[in-house]
């Protein structure tokens, strides 16, 4: 943002600067422009903003928010994930919730996979072992 006056005696008489203007009428189009493109439900966490930046901010902080929310959603379905049906579709959940932790720019970490990986193989062989013993 521009200084609003370009010297101390244009503030004095309220002579805005030709800069300042031109930057207002800029800030003013695409605030309008990002007020008309986002849904309605979005507008009353826009009261209050008078800036296309300010715009930009509080939707950068409610979206941070809900990416926040999610993430925390998704480590814990993660967590909590128990075999229900085959091996394969149990293996393609946890899949899915590593990619989607990827793409909302939370990458499991490699050691929590690597634990994760672990802990499946270890109930993997016990189920492996309780099986044949059952066989037998």
């Amino acid at each position: 943002m521009p200084p609003k006056y370009s010297n101390s005696e244009d503030k004095l008489s309220d002579k805005v600067s030709e800069t300042y203007s031109n930057w207002e009428q800029q800030d003013q189009l695409i605030f309008m422009w990002l007020l008309a493109s986002m849904s309605p439900n979005l507008h009353s966490r826009m009261v209050g903003c008078v800036h296309a930046f300010q715009i930009w901010q509080s939707l950068h902080l409610y979206f941070e928010t809900q990416t926040r929310a999610r993430v925390c959603q998704l480590k814990s379905q993660l967590k909590g994930i128990k075999k229900q049906d085959s091996l394969n579709s149990y293996l393609l959940a946890i899949k899915k919730i590593i990619d989607t932790l990827a793409s909302v720019g939370s990458p499991v970490d490699p050691a929590e996979l690597k634990f994760l990986l672990f802990w499946l193989s270890l109930i993997l062989l016990r189920k492996t072992q309780v099986s044949s013993i059952l066989d037998h």
